[in-house]
């Protein structure tokens, strides 16, 4: 299949990018590593009339690293740039152990962390180990910016809070305190391939007591999303074994599995069990350690 005409139009600053997203109006789309819109595109379930480019637009920051061990991350930060960092401590380090998984290199070379967030992918790795960072979305539009959670920023399946005349400017992924740890993990069929399901975890530890919990699901319909029984479980009680294979089967028993030509349900179910264990273990294993987030 081929896609429906459009016109491509390259931006040369930020603020051309956004006035051409608000003179064009609806039909009018940012580019920046197409991963996720141009196959959706060639399948006609995305047919835009203009293509914005922002591939050469000055004024959209790159990858930033900021005091005290956050990070910015500009609309062109590619998955790439971001597996270079998992030998960092803390946050680095977690965005750096989930890059690698995301679908091929060729797909990691030009996709962006930013496009994978507006996309809003259920099976999005961005999507579901960003929310578990507690990370920011700052969204620009020829009116202004404004910059909500991403927590707040994902509403559905394929569904986000960015308006048409918007593109995401940034994404800041705060640093936080020793103590804290973080956990990803996904299950697919190949590696490569969507996952069919995902995990993200973030954990405080303060005195061998976990103080806050984010269990983040993601894969499941709705898209990623926390689950707040199984923080509930892990909260205020000791970081055990026992309880965070507890807290797993919360998640699995409340996720909103479906069957589909990949598997079934309740295969969903137990992998959903597995790979919240597996980020719940990995985020115990650095909360209240000092290697954690810092």
């Amino acid at each position: 299949m081929k896609p429906a005409p459009f016109e491509l139009l390259a931006a040369r600053t930020a603020a051309e990018a956004v006035d051409l997203l608000s003179e064009l109006g609806d039909g009018a789309k940012p580019l920046a590593g197409g991963q996720s819109l141009l196959p959706m595109m060639i399948m006609r379930l995305a047919q835009p009339t203009h293509l914005i480019d922002l591939n050469q637009a000055a004024g959209f920051s790159g990858l930033v690293r900021l005091p005290g061990g956050g990070y910015r991350l500009g609309p062109l930060v590619r998955h790439l740039e971001l597996e270079q960092l998992a030998a960092e401590p803390g946050v680095g380090g977690y965005l750096g152990r989930v890059a690698p998984v995301i679908a091929h290199l060729p797909v990691r070379v030009r996709g962006t962390v930013a496009g994978s967030l507006a996309h809003a992918d259920p099976a999005s790795e961005w999507c579901t180990a960003l929310l578990a960072a507690g990370a920011f979305v700052t969204m620009r539009s020829a009116d202004g910016e404004r910059t909500m959670a991403v927590e707040d920023f994902l509403q559905g399946s394929f569904t986000t809070a960015l308006l048409p005349n918007e593109v995401i400017a940034e994404v800041n992924v705060p640093a936080a305190g020793a103590g804290w740890g973080l956990g990803f993990a996904e299950m697919s069929r190949r590696p490569g391939d969507f996952a069919l399901a995902l995990a993200a975890a973030a954990l405080f530890v303060d005195g061998g007591l976990v103080t806050a919990a984010r269990v983040v699901i993601g894969g499941m319909e709705g898209g990623a999303a926390r689950c707040g029984p199984a923080e509930e479980v892990l909260t205020g009680v000791a970081a055990s074994a026992e309880l965070r294979a507890a807290a797993s089967d919360v998640a699995a028993e409340r996720v909103q599995a479906y069957d589909d030509g990949h598997t079934s349900a309740s295969h969903r179910r137990q992998l959903v069990r597995v790979v919240v264990r597996q980020a719940l273990d990995q985020a115990a294993g650095q909360a209240g350690s000092g290697h954690g987030l810092r």
